[in-house]
């Protein structure tokens, strides 16, 4: 062999060598690389896996959150409903209340003279408010239950928890066989 063909089969050698060593390195390195990224991978794969566990709890109590924010509001109305209903008691308590208190009915018909019926008694206001204008209303109707004669009888306003006496006469001519009233109030 010459020195030509010796030099020529060494440099190929050589670079048969280096290129198998750079070949080598680059396998080595894309291991390297390959097994950093895979650890890498792992640790994103494991807080990808964390989050979706996480976001799940999230949506979890999001759901429990909603359901009790849902039974609050519930509860919230049956307690306006039922406050409603207090106050409407309560209004209904303190409005004016009026009760008759020793009502009388006498009949008075002389043989001479003007007849008339004697109405007495009095009217409680059991409310705390004021039962305002207050009037009683009376009818007296014959044996043939005609209007034979009619009165208002105004009391004026009444304070609660107190009464208010009255004492009237209402004439009226024929023979009363029965009579009606109404109390009312503003």
């Amino acid at each position: 062999m010459q020195e030509s063909e010796k030099t020529l089969l060494r440099s190929r050698n050589l670079f048969s060598i280096v290129l198998g060593v750079f070949c080598l390195i680059l396998l080595v390195s894309l291991v390297i690389v390959l097994a950093h990224y895979s650890v890498v991978l792992k640790e994103r794969d494991s807080q990808i896996q964390a989050l979706t566990n996480q976001n799940l709890q999230l949506q979890l109590n999001i759901t429990n959150y909603e359901m009790l924010i849902n039974s609050l509001n519930d509860q919230v109305t049956r307690l306006t409903n039922e406050v409603k209903y207090l106050n409407k008691t309560v209004a209904e308590l303190e409005a004016p209340q009026l009760h008759e208190v020793g009502f009388e009915w006498v009949r008075h018909e002389p043989p001479v003279g003007q007849h008339y019926m004697s109405v007495r008694g009095s009217i409680f206001n059991s409310g705390i408010q004021v039962a305002k204008n207050v009037q009683m209303y009376v009818w007296l109707y014959n044996e043939e239950n005609a209007l034979i004669g009619s009165q208002v009888i105004y009391l004026g306003d009444i304070p609660g928890k107190s009464y208010v006496s009255f004492n009237v006469n209402i004439y009226y001519s024929g023979s009363c066989a029965s009579y009606a009233y109404r109390i009312t109030h503003e």
